[in-house]
């Protein structure tokens, strides 16, 4: 197979996105295909067009909820929503920073915005009124079933690369943990979050299966699994 009838090949598995009207499975399946096809004739993305990445690990406040004391629930969604993205959430001073490369850190900060603004909605919709704790209890169970989702796709997704002899976010998180290592030594994860408002969890854990996870335009060929 010629140079020109690879890159063409792979300029077509590129193709393969979401937006362009694939499932997550075909997009994941494509994505794995072209770093197997990438490895195998020792080319390059900038080789078939695609921008190179800078792979530099930072850190940057994430928009969004600022408060003396996050809400748990806010906190274990940063931090699914961060593991997601190849990077690793630090509350400081009442704000989540995300520490990961540029794009990932990029990627993180939208989807936690994303989330945000359709639990936002969904609260309005089906806690307001209902008391503060009733509210949590909501928030606390349609987190937990996104942070189901999450971890599912990317699972899926490291399956699909351990097919192909392939390591997806592994790597990058562990550069991103000796940033911390380096950085934070004594830094410490957020506890688990408990609620007694059953009722109000249980509700918000089947609305959680209501909240997309579009990836935004322009980052369709980010290698990170999302459940539908």
């Amino acid at each position: 197979m010629t140079t020109l009838n690879i890159k063409s090949i792979l300029g077509a598995l590129l193709d393969k996105t979401v937006e362009r009207g694939c499932t997550e499975e075909e997009a994941m399946a494509a994505a794995a295909k072209v770093q197997e096809l990438l490895a195998k004739y020792r080319l390059s993305m900038a080789d078939v067009g695609a921008p190179v990445q800078d792979e530099t690990v930072g850190e940057e406040r994430a928009d969004g909820l600022a408060a003396t004391r996050l809400p748990s629930w806010y906190g274990a969604l940063a931090r699914a929503v961060a593991e997601a993205n190849g990077c690793e959430a630090l509350a400081k001073g009442g704000k989540v920073y995300y520490v990961g490369t540029p794009l990932n850190r990029e990627l993180a900060q939208w989807l936690l915005a994303h989330v945000n603004q359709q639990l936002n909605a969904l609260a309005a919709r089906y806690a307001m009124g209902r008391g503060r704790g009733f509210a949590h209890g909501y928030r606390m169970g349609v987190v937990a079933t996104v942070c189901d989702r999450l971890k599912a796709g990317n699972a899926e997704a490291q399956r699909t690369a351990s097919q192909a002899g392939l390591v997806l976010v592994g790597k990058q998180l562990a550069e991103v943990k000796r940033f911390m290592a380096r950085t934070y030594p004594h830094v410490r994860q957020g506890s688990t979050a408990t609620t007694r408002q059953v009722s109000a969890f249980m509700m918000g854990r089947a609305h959680g299966a209501q909240v997309s996870f579009g990836r935004p335009v322009g980052h369709e060929r980010k290698q990170i699994g999302y459940s539908k």
